[in-house]
């Protein structure tokens, strides 16, 4: 039994395991647990003194995403652009040629259970509204995740690396991102369990539909705009791909209703 947090409904009890924890966190985790409390929470075990960006050497493993539908929420607030009405989430393996993209799904059977955190502590908003970036830092700042550093992608951001937007100075103004830019999440220096509390706080909030991506070594020195444009092409195909398995379900089914009658 673990304590989700999130602003509509301070707490929620929930019985879906959570992935183990490394072993360098376990004592910590451990205590957190026997307290009743989300894993999401400032500790000790994150180590302040550490830096936030990653070592060269650090083997990260990738967040595998489980190949199901990851029902979108919807919002009545003006949206920088149209989202799909079903978000996607996988592990970017299945794509032709494959991909430096780790999306990430919100269920976590396929986090890895030994996964290294990579990067800052860090999370990268692209193309959500300031009322969205403010209600996003609330939901953090409801899971006790407030060290968790919201940085708001700017007009400027777009063009340079995902290290330099998820290591920069928070704007001091916000900056309302170009006409079209579609809603993306970067999520940086977070250990499986503390994903899944991100992803599954940020639906029960009924905030925006998103796609949700990790920073990992591959991507970590390409330019925001293309990983965007990457996230939400392979996204479509992955859903495309979901839709014809479902059609080709369903007509065998019918198949085989019909030759039982």
């Amino acid at each position: 039994m673990r304590i989700t947090g999130h602003p509509t409904n301070r707490l929620v009890a929930t019985s879906r395991t959570l992935p183990a924890v490394p072993p360098s966190r376990q004592g910590c985790e451990a205590q957190r647990r026997v307290a009743g409390l989300c894993p999401f929470i400032t500790h000790p075990c994150r180590h302040p003194q550490q830096p936030p960006a990653p070592s060269r050497h650090t083997k990260a493993r990738i967040f595998d995403g489980l190949k199901t539908f990851f029902p979108a929420s919807r919002s009545t607030n003006v949206e920088p652009a149209e989202e799909p009405q079903d978000v996607l989430e996988y592990d970017g393996e299945d794509i032709e040629g494959g991909s430096d993209m780790k999306l990430l799904d919100s269920e976590g059977d396929g986090l890895a259970e030994d996964q290294d955190v990579f990067g800052p502590l860090a999370v990268l908003l692209v193309g959500f509204l300031e009322e969205e970036v403010a209600a996003f830092r609330r939901l953090m700042d409801d899971m006790e995740a407030d060290m968790v550093q919201i940085v708001p992608c700017s007009p400027g951001m777009m063009a340079g690396t995902l290290q330099a937007a998820l290591e920069a100075e928070v704007p001091g103004s916000y900056e309302q991102p170009p006409l079209g830019t579609r809603r993306t999440v970067f999520l940086s220096g977070m250990v499986g369990a503390e994903v899944l509390e991100v992803i599954s706080a940020y639906r029960e909030a009924g905030m925006p539909p998103t796609v949700w991506a990790a920073a990992v070594p591959n991507n970590y020195q390409r330019v925001v705009r293309e990983l965007v444009e990457e996230v939400h092409a392979d996204n479509a195909a992955m859903v495309r791909r979901a839709q014809e398995a479902q059609a080709r379900r369903a007509l065998e089914e019918a198949s085989e209703q019909d030759g039982s009658e």
